[in-house]
């Protein structure tokens, strides 16, 4: 249990220094995505964020920018300015000399708060002393390139405050950014145990929100982390009293104390580091506890210790998790986080709506989402000025601010074809385009032309049903579906193949990758070494190669054995209504390189449309590193298809993606009917079904036709004998081409 005690002592990520562990050096890429950052035109801006959490008391903070800059700018005109936090605390000349340099700004620690902090880049560009300049002239520019760029903060920590929610909001802190590890510590490795571990973890990962944590267990405190102590009363008593510290347990309880560890057969405490308790009784009183800190998001109570009576979960409705629409509803635009937004100048950066779709919708091409917009522009502005509107960054409507007097305007109607968006995350984008009326030398002031899209605004999208073709081992990554279809993981089973810590370890590192994806506790899934029989529902198997049940791995795309069986894609073709691909089936005795993991997806030998999600290396501790890389962006934006082997070597990750062997059909409630399945399969039953409409329909109405004709013609005494077809056209004759008079 203690062979990592070392290793979790020692912090190197993003430059952290192992020697200082107060010290964290960050490339500015972590702060801003892109690789540079343009700052064009006369007057160009953009913005970092730098998260200082509340357990922090920064020393010192200093920035390291490199940039190159237009060797057309004009020394004493152009300069590169540092805000931060709407204080200026640096700035440089842009030289047409030395067009590629570096500037050291020293951050005075008193103007950083701890919050996000607002980090602005500002850069003042001239090529012109005299006359007039184009503003936006291709020779202004200049580039950070933010992969040279870093910042860098020394820090000490904070005594943690002893009451419940602070202690939490301090310790699981999603603006932590160095390596988040949290301890937990075990009475046992039982299947009851873990399983209250991972609702632990669950909640942990959930405050964490987006940021990575890692998971270890041990049965024994760790040094300079935070733990988490879960166990029955023999257990933390005994655990406690050894550090001289007395913990009555006599209900389900949830305690907080500075860690306790033992130094030099002395006990010493951490006031920087939190030990939770989490206790009670008996395992039922383990899980209620468990489940009370796992919710806790208020400050409330104001003490070191909540003893819980009763707890009680709210009904939970399937697709309900993190930021997923609800259809049929008109939504405002206050309710997607988006509030009322002004775009300033003449290159406004952009605003977002981001929301979610279920994994599973099938997205209907001949339907459209609905936006009724409410906004309002000023005057002054050409003709050709617009708000365009871009669904996940395709252009697909463009509103024209044709009124140069300006113009306030409600509910605009814009209707957005559905077949734009896609299962998961989406983003409903607006772009200003605010272009003055102004000749080359005209005094332009930018702050003058602006254009307001209010919060009142609201979007609809339409109803779609639940049905989508597996495997996609993308869909697991993007929010743990299937196994989130019920967002708290009710009727999903994660199978820990292998009885050690490093499995414990990788489940609950997973449980927590989940979690965050999805923000929902993992209240309802369960865990257990061994499947239940003739389960029914989701799984999610995890363990070595050697470990993992047979019958599980019957139907996986690569079947890994003494003689392994692989399906190799040969050849693709495409069609009309879609291409296929053929297999070449091939029985090897090649084996799974110790470096690597595996991940796979695949039809439930239990059960139709189930799935299994199978996460395997040769051994544990593999599979351990295995559930670390899934944290990783890179990976996760690699990982399709069916079966994905990745090289396991940190932090530059290789990974290599097939969709390989056979399809199968998961509908809403993990089933499809046989209807929707023959369908599905079938499209060209589609045509034969409209065929045979239309047969019918012409036989109605031409049996109408003939009725109606023999009965005109035996008012008249007539007898006539002709064709079908012409007595149809003098119907049709009869009644719509009458003679004037008739």
């Amino acid at each position: 249990m203690l062979r990592r005690f070392v290793l979790l002592g020692v912090l190197l990520v993003w430059g952290v220094d192992a020697a200082q562990a107060e010290k964290l050096t960050l490339p500015l890429n972590k702060l801003i995505p892109d690789k540079m950052v343009e700052l064009k035109c006369t007057s160009a801006s953009r913005t970092a964020y730098l998260p200082i959490p509340d357990r922090w008391q920064v020393k010192s903070a200093r920035l390291n920018i490199h940039y190159v800059n237009s060797t057309s700018l004009l020394k004493d005109m152009s300069q590169l300015a540092v805000i931060v936090n709407d204080s200026k605390v640096g700035q440089t000349k842009l030289s047409p000399e030395f067009p590629e340099n570096n500037m050291v700004v020293d951050i005075p620690p008193g103007i950083l708060k701890a919050d996000y902090n607002e980090i602005l880049f500002q850069a003042a560009q001239h090529f012109k002393k005299e006359g007039c300049e184009l503003p936006c002239s291709p020779d202004l520019w200049t580039y950070i390139n933010t992969n040279l760029s870093s910042i860098e903060v020394e820090y000490e920590n904070k005594p943690i405050p002893l009451n419940i929610h602070s202690a939490a909001e301090y310790a699981f802190d999603a603006r932590i950014i160095t390596e988040n590890v949290v301890n937990l510590v075990l009475e046992n490795t039982s299947q009851e145990t873990v399983t209250v571990a991972a609702i632990v973890a669950s909640g942990i990962a959930r405050k964490f929100q987006y940021r990575p944590v890692n998971f270890t267990v041990s049965q024994a405190v760790v040094p300079g982390h935070d733990n988490v102590l879960i166990g029955r009363k023999e257990f933390v008593e005994q655990m406690m009293g050894g550090y001289q510290t007395d913990i009555p347990v006599t209900e389900p309880m949830v305690k907080v104390v500075p860690l306790p560890y033992s130094q030099d057969g002395k006990v010493v405490h951490d006031p920087g580091h939190a030990l939770f308790i989490v206790t009670g009784l008996t395992t039922a009183h383990l899980k209620m506890a468990a489940e009370t800190m796992a919710v806790m998001n208020f400050p409330f109570p104001g003490s070191d210790e909540i003893r819980v009576r009763e707890f009680r979960l709210p009904d939970v409705t399937m697709y309900s998790g993190k930021n997923i629409i609800t259809t049929e509803k008109q939504h405002r635009f206050r309710s997607l986080d988006f509030n009322t937004h002004t775009f300033r100048g003449m290159q406004p950066a952009p605003a977002e709506i981001t929301f979610r779709l279920p994994p599973d919708f099938m997205i209907k091409q001949n339907e459209y989402a609905k936006i009724n917009l409410n906004f309002s522009y000023g005057a002054g502005m050409r003709l050709d000025s617009a708000l365009n509107i871009m669904v996940n960054d395709t252009h697909v409507r463009a509103i024209n601010l044709s009124n140069s007097a300006g113009d306030s305007i409600s509910d605009y109607k814009v209707e957005l074809p559905t077949y734009l968006f896609k299962p998961g995350v989406n983003v409903l984008k607006f772009v200003a385009i605010l272009t003055p009326v102004a000749k080359e030398c005209d005094i332009v002031q930018p702050d003058s032309f602006f254009l307001t899209v209010f919060d009142n605004s609201s979007f609809y999208i339409p109803s779609m049903p639940h049905l989508i073709e597996m495997p996609k081992v993308e869909l697991f990554m993007l929010n743990g579906f299937p196994l989130t279809r019920w967002p708290d993981g009710y009727e999903s089973f994660i199978l820990m193949a292998s009885k050690d810590d490093n499995t414990v370890e990788a489940a609950l590192n997973v449980i927590g990758l989940i979690t965050q994806k999805n923000g929902y506790p993992l209240f309802g899934v369960e865990l257990g070494y061994a499947m239940p029989p003739n389960w029914k529902g989701e799984i999610l198997a995890m363990g070595d190669v050697a470990s993992i049940p047979a019958n599980l791995m019957s139907p996986a795309p690569l079947k890994l054995a003494a003689v392994s069986e692989m399906a190799y894609p040969v050849n693709r073709t495409q069609g009309w209504e879609g291409g296929g691909t053929s297999y070449a089936t091939v029985k090897e005795t090649g084996r799974l390189a110790d470096s690597s993991g595996l991940v796979m997806e695949y039809e439930s030998p239990m059960k139709k449309a189930r799935t299994v999600v199978t996460l395997t290396a040769n051994t544990t501790a593999g599979l351990l590193d295995l559930s670390k890389a899934l944290q990783d962006a890179g990976v996760q934006s690699q990982l399709k298809g069916n079966l994905s082997i990745i090289s396991l070597t940190p932090p530059d990750y290789r990974v290599d993606s097939i969709g390989t062997g056979d399809l199968y059909l998961t509908g809403k409630k993990g089933e499809v009917t046989k209807l929707e399945y023959f369908v599905y399969n079938n499209p060209y039953l589609y045509y034969v079904i409209g065929a045979v409409m239309f047969v019918v329909v012409a036989i109605v109405v031409m049996g109408t036709a003939r009725r109606f004709r023999l009965a005109r013609t035996a008012e008249k005494g007539i007898v006539e004998r002709r064709p079908v077809m012409r007595q149809f056209r003098d119907m049709l004759r009869e009644m719509f081409l009458r003679k004037p008079g008739r």
